[in-house]
């Protein structure tokens, strides 16, 4: 997989069990960022081979309920797009520029569908398992010049007036400077000014809200569900703790449950527009790690499964699944690591010849093998580089690597991973890229076998 968001054309469906003389009452937009058709092939593969994990696939049972088409979210003038134009452009129907919040493509801003649904008298609801400032939700709700005023954003969020806020990031919602423990986890803002987005929610009548138990105490008035100081766990965390009785962040289903009760109460005769999304589907594929992808998967087809269950039951509502764009260009291919050995075959036109195959085309329990990994690379990255750096050797490493995962790394190849070469693209500004030294690109040869992919100098 390579590192970059492709935006050619992102997979639609939508359901409504709506009868043609009723019109639509409710809106619920389910995005699954930086999900692709490989992404969905992956789970369509694990839920139909696994012997380990067993669920209705929502994709497949939507794709014969409702209607499938395709969405073009390429950016204004470009060929690649970012959460925040595309998500814009869905929050909008305005072409945009990659990195604008809720701007079209010269810089204005446009109303959203939210902000519309909101001047009709809906309710309305963001719900997200990244962080609430993120790209996606905050382009529903917000209008700022780059994705990453996440401080101004927060501000923007909370004067919306969205019945609804569920995620985490409660950094920026605290004054410069704020650090205390709240309710199982502990408060540390990451705003660079004395803006207190917090205090303006609650003049603005939210009820703040920061741990699962809460979902089971809210009013019926606005909300702000803050579950984490940063961004979410990982899908594996919470696959893990699903039934730890000390798990105080709730999971996207969770979230979403809990908003639509507030949304669709028997008072709100107007109706509901709700997006919801599944946001760490892109963070696995910028990390081109396909075990924390396919729990992300997982995660949002339980959601969907879910969400066509309460569809069927409110026929006044429309759901719509889609993606913002693709992240990785995932796919499953074949390779010539491991190929199998000649087999003979019970059918008489292989009486005197064995199956012979050329490449390993994949076996479908390396699936189960992805779904039985322990913790996302990110977070194991994340604590390596926490380690002393005396600790952080090859063999180090490689020994957190294999506790994780079920596919194995040599000391070989943690030397290679983590050796350093140096940052070209160098720019101290820029936190993506402001290291002097990053860790040396590899390809596997394994994966290009045609003679094109070798030619010899």
């Amino acid at each position: 997989m390579k590192n970059f968001n492709i935006a050619i054309i992102a997979l639609s469906l939508a359901l409504t069990s709506c009868s043609p003389n009723k019109p639509v009452k409710n809106v619920i937009l389910l995005i699954g960022d930086g999900m692709g058709p490989g992404q969905i092939s992956l789970l369509q593969q694990f839920i139909k081979s696994s012997k380990i994990y067993k669920s209705d696939n929502g994709f497949d049972k939507i794709s014969k309920l409702g209607h499938v088409g395709f969405s073009d979210t390429a950016p204004y003038g470009k060929l690649v797009v970012d959460s925040a134009c595309s998500a814009t452009q869905l929050a909008t129907g305005k072409p945009a520029l990659n990195e604008f919040i809720g701007l079209d493509h010269k810089g204005n801003p446009v109303p959203t569908v939210l902000e519309k649904a909101k001047e009709r008298g809906l309710m309305t609801g963001l719900v997200s398992d990244t962080r609430l400032t993120h790209a996606t939700p905050a382009s529903f709700a917000a209008h700022v010049h780059n994705r990453w005023e996440e401080d101004k954003i927060a501000m923007e969020l909370v004067a919306s007036n969205t019945d609804v806020l569920f995620s985490g990031g409660a950094h920026r919602f605290y004054p410069k400077g704020t650090q205390f423990n709240m309710k199982g986890f502990q408060i540390k803002s990451k705003r660079s000014d004395d803006g207190n987005p917090i205090k303006i929610a609650q003049e603005n009548n939210y009820q703040i809200i920061h741990t699962k138990n809460d979902l089971n105490n809210i009013n019926p008035n606005k909300v702000l569900g803050l579950f984490t100081n940063g961004s979410y766990p990982s899908s594996i965390w919470f696959h893990q703790n699903q039934n730890n009785e000390e798990r105080t962040i709730p999971n996207l289903l969770e979230m979403t449950k809990s908003a639509l009760t507030i949304l669709n109460n028997k008072n709100n005769k107007k109706g509901f527009f709700l997006m919801v999304e599944a946001g760490q589907i892109d963070w696995a594929g910028h990390a081109n790690d396909a075990g924390t992808m396919l729990h992300e998967m997982i995660t949002i087809n339980e959601v969907l499964n879910y969400l066509i269950e309460f569809v069927q039951n409110n026929q006044d509502t429309l759901l719509i699944v889609t993606a913002d764009h693709e992240t990785g260009s995932f796919g499953l291919g074949y390779n010539l690591h491991e190929v199998p050995t000649p087999q003979g075959l019970d059918a008489k036109f292989f009486k005197d010849k064995k199956y012979t195959v050329n490449y390993n085309y994949g076996a479908t329990n390396v699936l189960d093998t992805l779904y039985q990994q322990k913790e996302s690379f990110n977070s194991l990255i994340s604590d390596f580089l926490k380690l002393d750096t005396k600790e952080q050797t090859p063999e180090n490493f490689k020994n957190a690597v294999n506790n994780i995962s079920q596919i194995k790394i040599t000391h070989t190849d943690a030397k290679q991973i983590l050796k350093k070469t140096k940052n070209i693209y160098h720019n101290p500004e820029k936190a993506s890229y402001s290291k002097k030294y990053w860790a040396t690109r590899m390809e596997y040869s394994a994966y290009y076998p045609q003679e094109v992919n070798n030619i010899s100098a």
